[in-house]
């Protein structure tokens, strides 16, 4: 983080390597909830894959192509006392990108970051190189995300017109801490290029009493984003296997309530147990293999609701 002054610390050599990884253009941004993992081996721990236990989340986080990505960092504040100037800190970076011709339905996912916590981002440059933070340790230097300002995370949706094309526009803030020295390669990796990331699960309960195929307690599987003309109310998601993995739990997270005995159609998949109209219960599908976790992100379907 920030440059630490040492008393009777002298300058070290600016020498340079004979040979250097140098950046090309920002193409895409891998972002994490885990913003403080540090990075020993970046080869496996930052593959995309659902069961990378380290980050377990970036196989799904990470954006489609971006255009025109772009970074600012305003002046440092300072002081001035008398006739001489005072370095207080610097200033906060801001990071703009684009992406085209993305549905305006993609925004909500973006901002769902400001819900978090803690927020980290890697860049993956043009030739496929992720670029990430460096950390010193005790035992040398690591890798890690580069910190970044959940609260400052937005994304504007701009129209189309008979000159342009529609498209979102993306910023956030990197803390006034992080220097620009502390930016390095990870990994280098052409497939961070063409990866594509599975689609999010829309998902409802639904009791005896409320419409659509099956009977009794169902859960009903959907397509999120809105794909067919004219519009659906939702498009289902049909054939979702093994049903067994559609399972309701308690909310303790542990106990197993009930779970998917039949395929009822249209999306709607109907459950072995009953529920408790006003209980809290948690869904989990992260079991379902079928449509492939290639196209829908099964393993991220674990959600509380309160049964209707």
């Amino acid at each position: 983080m920030a440059l630490i002054c040492r008393c009777g610390q002298a300058p070290e050599a600016f020498g340079l390597p004979d040979c250097n990884i140098k950046m090309a253009p920002i193409v895409r941004m891998i972002f994490t909830t885990r913003a403080n993992q540090l990075i020993t081996n970046p080869v496996n721990e930052l593959q995309l894959v659902p069961t990378n236990s380290v980050f377990p989340d970036i196989y799904a986080l990470i954006t489609p192509r971006l255009h025109d990505v772009s970074s600012e960092r305003g002046e440092p504040v300072t002081e001035e006392i008398g006739a001489t100037t005072f370095f207080v800190r610097n200033n906060a970076r801001t990071v703009t990108a684009i992406l085209a011709q993305v549905p305006a339905e993609f925004g909500e996912y973006i901002t769902a970051l400001r819900c978090q916590n803690q927020v980290g981002v890697f860049f993956v440059d043009a030739n496929g190189v992720v670029w990430g933070a460096k950390v010193e340790t005790d035992l040398g230097v690591a890798g890690a995300p580069i910190p970044l300002v959940p609260s400052t995370i937005t994304a504007n949706f701009g129209f189309p017109s008979y000159s342009t094309v529609q498209k979102y526009t993306i910023t956030f803030q990197v803390p006034f801490e992080w220097e620009d020295y502390e930016l390095i390669p990870l990994v280098a990796d052409q497939s961070y290029l063409t990866y594509v990331p599975p689609q999010p699960v829309g998902w409802r309960i639904y009791n005896p009493t409320m419409p659509g195929a099956g009977t009794g307690w169902r859960v009903y599987l959907y397509v999120n984003y809105a794909v067919e003309v004219p519009f659906p109310t939702s498009v289902p998601i049909s054939n979702a296997a093994p049903l067994a993995q559609i399972r309701i739990f308690a909310d303790d997270g542990v106990t197993l309530v009930a779970q998917a005995n039949n395929n009822a159609g249209s999306g709607f998949y109907e459950l072995n147990n009953p529920l408790t109209s006003g209980q809290n219960y948690i869904l989990d599908c992260t079991g379902v293999t079928t449509p492939p976790a290639t196209a829908f992100d099964w393993v991220g379907l674990r959600a509380r609701f309160r049964a209707p």
